[in-house]
């Protein structure tokens, strides 16, 4: 990145990686989901929240230039869940019931749709950057809802009695990729609606993490306490890495994989999709709190009468919970140079936002390029 001289640079101790911290507060600080852009596609702007207010409020870093810039000052902003529009202006956001927009360059927020009655969760945006899917929940029901950005108009996909988690577009913008049943089914919806098709369902002793699309017709999914699986749309899978990955972000161009690991914390993995090499880029060093990451399988949280089905786009607290908080798990992403894998960490006492540049050498090591 062009602007790493305005950023504290220091040398990973376990890797001896080139590292920058991004984000200079004492406070809870953390970038967009890892399925989702974090940064502007020409590399300049980093998209996150910040907890200076005591509230998620979103905020804009130059990466060339190191200027920083709130975008947001709001008490209701649901984190996790915000998304970058295909053309770089704008973020939108879910905030109790309604999806709202924020302009990049003035800050300028607008309303784009509202769902009276409902919480609006997480969202993806389709390829075109026409139209955004988002999740809405109330006791204990969920809508797979569609909305045209354009117009605001909006159309239920799908109405369950049940969770629904993370959504994807697929890279043709046709489909749409979710987990419902506390993730452990993998799930697809074409754009018109209807019966959703199931993709895989979680053997007994398995522990799904949901997936993330590599093509229209493969997904890559992560079998935790296992390792990381292509998958075809007919559950045929196989298996990619075997050990204790966790958050896994594509580089499709590279055929690159990065991944954070837990229990045990093997550092951030970079993965070849092709020969499954991989190598150790950085050690995060985070507090990766949630007490369910260490049982063998997700089942016992009810027992302890914990909530595990709340789903992404919740407001978080400080406080450890079966799954969390999300803030203190690395959750990598590749910048779009390719070059460097931006995450999380709380291992200073506050959670920041930091930037490992890959080596060229690791990058040809890998095979980078050859996916």
């Amino acid at each position: 990145m062009s602007g790493s001289d305005k950023f504290p640079v220091f040398l990973d101790p376990g890797t001896g990686v080139k590292m920058a911290r991004l984000t200079r507060a004492d406070a809870i600080q953390h970038h967009f989901h890892h399925s989702r852009r974090t940064v502007t596609s020409d590399g300049v702007h980093l998209l996150f929240y910040s907890y200076e207010t005591r509230h998620p409020n979103l905020c804009c870093l130059n990466l060339e230039s190191g200027d920083l810039r709130r975008l947001t000052y709001r008490k209701d902003i649901c984190p996790l869940a915000g998304v970058i529009t295909a053309d770089d202006l704008a973020v939108l956001y879910p905030a109790e019931d309604s999806i709202w927009a924020v302009s990049v360059p003035d800050g300028k927020e607008t309303v784009i749709s509202r769902f009276p009655g409902w919480q609006v969760r997480n969202m993806s945006i389709s390829p075109d950057g026409h139209y955004v899917c988002a999740v809405m929940a109330v006791e204990g029901r969920s809508r797979l809802v569609e909305v045209d950005l354009y117009s605001g108009g909006s159309r239920v996909l799908l109405d369950l009695p049940r969770n629904i988690g993370r959504v994807q577009y697929d890279p043709a913008g046709k489909m749409i990729l979710f987990s419902a049943d506390s993730g452990s089914v993998l799930f697809r919806v074409g754009r018109d609606g209807g019966e959703e098709t199931v993709i895989y369902a979680q053997a007994p002793g398995e522990w799904l993490l949901g997936g993330t699309w590599l093509s229209t017709e493969e997904i890559l999914v992560v079998k935790f306490h296992d390792g990381l699986y292509r998958m075809d749309l007919a559950g045929n899978s196989r298996a990619i890495f075997k050990g204790p990955v966790w958050h896994p972000c594509v580089n499709p161009d590279a055929g690159l994989v990065a991944c954070d690991t837990h229990a045990p914390d093997m550092g951030i993995v970079l993965i070849s999709m092709v020969t499954g090499q991989w190598k150790v880029l950085c050690y995060p060093r985070s507090s990766n709190k949630g007490r369910l990451w260490f049982e063998p399988f997700p089942g016992i949280a009810p027992l302890r009468g914990e909530d595990v089905s709340a789903g992404e786009g919740e407001r978080e607290g400080t406080e450890e919970t079966a799954l969390g908080p999300d803030w203190t798990h690395p959750c990598p992403r590749f910048h779009p140079d390719g070059r460097h894998v931006i995450f999380g960490s709380d291992f200073s006492g506050a959670t920041h936002i930091y930037c490992a540049a890959i080596p060229s050498e690791m990058l040809a090591e890998l095979g980078a390029g050859a996916g």
